[in-house]
């Protein structure tokens, strides 16, 4: 983790997730050292399962850390999933563009797939707003100018994980139906009529190359 922290783009905030057993024997960056050597810290950690610290180096990055905990009955996806939903909260919190999570090896990487589901559809947010003007003062803080919550950018890596792996594709593709899905819904009734809602998925089978003789198409 402490290789992979280092090598981060300096323009990406980074988040690191972690085990309970990680944060007991002092497997963490030592970069965090001013934070991870406080007991107070870890406990803090540990009841919360996410807190923000900055590294003790000459970049001084902002660095979100996150505890898997694990569920009574043993269910690890949900465990991943509800941490996948925390971790976007947290980063939208501070209105960050960019960011890289990066999980410990302690972690299972077929669970990297679900963290990402459940981080891609808790960053969702669905608007017809347009941008406001921006204002003449000077801004020292680019992200006080930014007026949507999702996060635009982010990706989630592990040592051993294959993102061309059958799972993680999988979850991918489940995040992006779920989007498709979600951003029709939200369409009002007055404009989504049934001529709306043809063009709308025949657009989608158009982008992906899809005809008459493939399963999934229905009449409409």
């Amino acid at each position: 983790m402490e290789k992979r922290l280092l090598a981060a783009a300096p323009a990406k905030t980074v988040a690191l997730m972690v085990t309970e057993a990680d944060v007991k024997s002092d497997n963490l960056p030592s970069q965090l050292s001013a934070f991870t050597r406080s007991a107070e810290f870890k406990a803090d950690l540990t009841m919360s399962q996410s807190a923000w610290a900055y590294t003790n180096d000459d970049l001084a990055r902002r660095v979100l850390l996150l505890q898997y905990k694990a569920e009574k009955d043993g269910n690890s996806a949900l465990a991943m999933r509800k941490l996948g939903a925390l971790a976007a909260t947290q980063l939208q919190a501070k209105k960050v563009n960019d960011v890289e999570l990066i999980a410990s090896t302690s972690l299972d990487k077929d669970l990297m797939g679900v963290f990402h589901n459940s981080f891609a559809l808790s960053n969702y947010e669905y608007t017809e707003k347009t941008a406001p003007e921006k204002s003449e003062e000077e801004v020292t803080d680019e992200r006080l100018n930014k007026w949507r919550k999702t996060i635009d950018s982010f990706e989630v890596s592990h040592e051993s994980l294959d993102k061309e792996g059958e799972e993680f594709k999988f979850q991918a593709a489940c995040v992006r139906a779920t989007e498709f899905a979600r951003n029709l819904a939200n369409v009002r009734g007055s404009e989504a009529d049934p001529t709306f809602v043809e063009e709308y998925i025949t657009d989608l089978l158009d982008a992906h190359s899809l005809d008459e003789n493939d399963s999934c198409i229905t009449d409409v």
